[in-house]
């Protein structure tokens, strides 16, 4: 008799299945999920998967609330955790649980490196993400297929930009225009490129699941965000474009 799967792996399975979907996950599938999560016995593992499947529903306030209530990580919770802090759009919480875990010790497998690479770049802690590139000397795999771009994380480092700057020019712009993403059944997709015709920019590209009459809208208020307190050159060197997601 085969035996039944648990319940968590259930869940990270279902998980894996909706993030490799290429196209808009029906509220059903998402309802059936939130119902197989309540289910999980131990808190920790409910708070975050909670987090992580109310920041893709793009119920991005009660995906964070559900993340703070975890009360933090350890060496063992410091990647999942990281990663629904991502998924939730807060970027302060992903770095630090990355940073932590970086500094301690707790990322020392090829796949968990590039997991680490990956979030970090995700989240705008491009200088974070070139430590861990470069923290071992043999070849990081892929994720999901995914590389990291090494062009971009060389030229934020060239470019002398803090991360935690970045992050808080980046997420000034994301809390305005969230509301066009809130219910839209499809993750927000967030890369980086460089141009070699700007030399001096970071490209940062939002693939946003939003009506496409919203774009005009979207790209004011990203750009009508309050500037206080963010360095000039930070401003001067990232370049956000929102696009349709496919």
């Amino acid at each position: 008799m085969v035996k039944p799967r648990k319940v968590s792996e259930h869940i990270d399975a279902w998980f894996q299945d909706i993030l490799g979907k290429d196209e808009e996950i029906h509220t059903y599938t998402l309802k059936r999920l939130e119902k197989e999560i309540s289910k999980l016995p131990n808190d920790y593992e409910k708070s975050i998967d909670y987090a992580y499947l109310y920041g893709i529903w793009g119920r991005f306030d009660e995906g964070r609330r559900w993340l703070h209530s975890t009360g933090g990580f350890g060496p063992s919770t410091a990647l999942p955790y990281a990663g629904a802090a991502k998924a939730c759009l807060d970027f302060k919480a992903s770095s630090h649980a990355l940073r932590y875990a970086f500094k301690h010790g707790w990322i020392n497998t090829p796949s968990d490196r590039a997991f680490a690479c990956y979030l970090a770049t995700g989240v705008c802690a491009f200088n974070l993400a070139r430590e861990i590139r470069d923290a071992k000397e043999e070849d990081m795999i892929l994720i999901d297929g995914q590389e990291v771009s090494s062009d971009a994380l060389n030229r934020v480092h060239r470019l002398g930009l803090r991360d935690s700057d970045v992050q808080e020019y980046f997420t000034r712009s994301l809390k305005n225009i969230e509301k066009y993403m809130t219910d839209k059944r499809r993750p927000l997709v967030i890369d980086q490129c460089v141009d070699d015709e700007q030399p001096d920019k970071i490209v940062l590209r939002l693939e946003i699941a939003a009506d496409p009459d919203d774009f005009g809208e979207i790209l004011w208020d990203l750009c009508d965000i309050d500037y206080t307190g963010i360095p000039p050159e930070v401003v001067s060197s990232i370049v956000i474009n929102p696009v349709p997601a496919e």
